[in-house]
Order: C-alpha cells, then structure tokens, then sequence
C-alpha cells in the first residue's frame, strides 16, 4: 500500500508507524521507495531502521546506492553493525557473501541437545532461522545439520553428533550467488552453508534470497534467449528509447551474421534455377534445422541452471544429443524424401528427393549437437550459456544449413548439372 503513495506521503505514513512494524514494513519495500524514505527521514529514524535490519536485507540496500550515500548509512551504524555491513559489502559484487547472513544458531558436534536449546533461546531472536541448527567441528568447519524439530523429540542429554545430518553442500563467500542457488535447487536445501577459504562457517543464504537469484536468472536467460539486453527495471518503467537500444544491438548482430545465408542463396542462384524444386525445401532447411538446435540448447541450458549437467558431462552429451540428433534426422529426413517425391509427381527426379532427405538428415543431427555443445562450451569458457539459445542457434544454422544443402545438392547432381 505504501507503494503506491507519493514521496511525501510515504514519510509521513511511515513516521506513524510503531518502530517494530517500521522495520518490517521498510524491509518489505522496494528499493525505489526505500531510498525515498532515507532522504526524506531524520538520520536518527534510518539509523535505527538501518540498525535493526537483517545484515543481509541491509546489504541488498546498500549496495545498490550510490556510494556516498553508502557511505553516510555505514557511519550512522554502530561499531559492531558498521564492521558486519562493511565486511558483508566487502565481498565481490553477485557473490554469496554478499547475500549471506552472519547471524545463525551453531553448536559443537560434542554439544548436546540441551545445550544447543538453550543456544536458541539465547540467540534465536537474532538469528536468520532456527529451523536448522548447524554442526561445526573443532576448527570451526560445518559438519552436520540438525532440525529444531529433532532437538524437541530428542532427550535432551542426547549428544548432538548422534542425530544430526550430514551437510550435503557448503558454497565459498566469494562464489557467485548463482552457484548457491543451483545447490539449493539440486539438494532441495532451505539455507545454504557460507564458508570462508578455511572452510569456517561464517554465514548462510536463506531460501528467501535464493529465490530471488533464480528468478533473476531466469528472467536474464529468457531476455539472453530471445536476443534482448536484460533490462534492471520493471517493463514498464523503461523508456522507448531504452527499449530500442537493449534491442537493436541483437538484431544488429543477428542480421550481419544472417547475411551468410544470402551470399549462399547468390553463389548458387544458377543451380536453384537449373533444380527449381529444390528451393521449396530452402525454408523447411533452415527453420527446422533451427528449431531442433533451439530445442537441444534449451534442455542442456536449464540443465546447467539447475546443476545437473556441467562441461565434466561433455562426452555423456556428445553421445546422447549425437544418438537423438540421427534418430529425428532419420525421421524428418525419410517425412521429406517423401513430400520430395510427391512434389514431384508425374516427373519425379529420385536424386532430388534423395538430397532433401539426406540433407535434413544431417543439419538436423548437427544442429542437436551444435544446439548442445555450444552451451557447454560458452559455461566452460565462463559466459552465458544462454546466449546460444533462440535466435543466435537458428541464425547459425541458417547459413550452416544452408551451405551443407546446397553442397550436397551439387555433389549429388554433379552429372546432371554438368550436363546441364
């Protein structure tokens, strides 16, 4: 409701509010309306909002202002919130560390049941989440995990090492918060274990956070994947002229490289015209030539966003996409040689026919394992693999498909051409 008030009416509205709901209501809010309110609000009042939030509520704040007011808030904190937001905004930009919280319930892995109960009674107010309790080792390394709800069923002498979990995943603080949220998905985790490069648990990211990197990152691929520079604002608070720029640069870039396909279709205009017939299946080349490279990227690239594929399972694609390539070139290809010869009725040319079927066959099968590996490989060379989806596979196959129809055409009709 705050959101849809003008600047000055949010302040107003928010100085009415008690200074609990103030906390929760500011850290629901969006950034927008968030920095409305700092500069319209006492240094007192948003120190003492600044104060009270999460650490890592805090930090998705502070990092996306401008950094001298950065600045400002950090020293309005005290001593001991000042070095937590510092050390947090210390981490690289879209790492772990960033999203993570400090404040967590730990025991010993000697601890027992008791024990920890009474660590949750004494730091759960503070701590992000006291639905897991996490297990750490002499040095400080986490080992297990145990729920609140086996602290309650247990006895509490019971020792601690006797009913936890094993810990499936930890990620790095310097790691990308998308490497956090791929183990979340893949291990079905509601927080995720920040260690430093000692491996000591300093933190964790909670599901709440995790589910906003993956709809992040789902929303930048379907963008990547249709050819458009991600925007940083909602659709309708993007200018036309934005709108224009994030995606003339794509099309740009797709019609250079379409190009190729033109300068095929002129260095064989003399062969079209002598085999007409072949020019019908020019479309049926490319669009299903792509749509099969758009198909196969898609699977192996929302696999890769889950965690289950990486470039180790290279040879295991190369394989499987090879195999499935062949079976629906097969298929399409042998439909095709068909359509050819009943295109052709009354005066069918078998070579004709022949080259269509064997054509598709093979761009299909290529274009599934191109539409496979080119996401691995962009993944293992650190870009987006969502790039090679959509537009830029078909377009690649275009002028590929293109080129290997025609070159096939001509070794097949070699001797009719000739004599032509």
């Amino acid at each position: 409701m705050i959101e849809d008030f003008e600047p000055e009416e949010k302040a107003i509205v928010f100085r009415l509010l008690s200074h609990d709901m103030a906390i929760e209501v500011f850290e629901e809010l969006g950034l927008e309306s968030q920095t409305q309110l700092i500069h319209s609000l006492a240094n007192e009042r948003v120190a003492a909002l600044l104060e009270e939030m999460a650490p890592d509520e805090r930090t998705q704040l502070l990092e996306e202002l401008p950094s001298k007011i950065t600045r400002r808030l950090i020293n309005l904190l005290s001593p001991e919130e000042r070095r937590v937001a510092s050390r947090l905004l210390g981490y690289p930009e879209d790492s772990a560390g960033r999203l993570m919280t400090p404040d967590l319930v730990w025991v010993r892995d000697n601890a027992t049941v008791a024990h920890a109960l009474k660590k949750i009674r004494r730091f759960g107010k503070e701590a992000e989440t006291i639905n897991l309790i996490y297990v750490i080792d002499a040095q400080k390394r986490p080992i297990g995990v145990v729920s609140l709800a086996d602290l309650v069923l247990n006895p509490t002498q019971t020792h601690i090492s006797g009913i936890m979990k094993e810990l499936p995943a930890t990620v790095s603080a310097n790691a990308d918060k998308e490497e956090a949220a791929a183990l979340c998905g893949k291990y079905e985790l509601l927080a995720v274990p920040v260690v430093n490069p000692q491996g000591q648990l300093i933190g964790i990211v909670t599901i709440d956070d995790l589910v906003e990197v993956i709809e992040e990152e789902a929303t930048e691929d379907i963008h990547v994947m249709a050819g458009v520079v991600p925007p940083e604002r909602d659709y309708l608070d993007i200018s036309m002229i934005e709108m224009w720029w994030r995606r003339v640069i794509w099309l740009l870039v797709l019609a250079v490289i379409e190009l190729g396909a033109g300068f095929v279709l002129r260095h064989n205009t003399t062969f079209i015209e002598q085999f007409f017939t072949l020019a019908i299946f020019i479309t049926v080349m490319t669009a299903t030539g792509g749509s099969c490279g758009t198909q196969s990227a898609t699977m192996v690239i929302r696999a890769m966003a889950i965690g289950a594929l990486e470039f180790k399972d290279f040879r295991r694609v190369a394989v499987r996409e090879t195999a499935t390539g062949a079976l629906l070139g097969s298929t399409v290809g042998l439909a095709m040689f068909i359509v050819a010869c009943l295109v052709q009725i009354g005066d069918i040319n078998w070579l004709i026919s022949i080259t269509v079927g064997i054509s598709l066959g093979a761009i299909l099968t290529i274009s599934n394992m191109l539409g496979a590996f080119l996401p691995l490989l962009f993944g293992r060379l650190k870009l987006d693999p969502a790039l090679m989806a959509g537009p830029f596979i078909t377009t690649i196959v275009d002028v590929f498909g293109l080129l290997l129809y025609f070159e096939i055409a001509r070794f097949a009709l070699a001797a009719l051409w000739q004599t032509a």
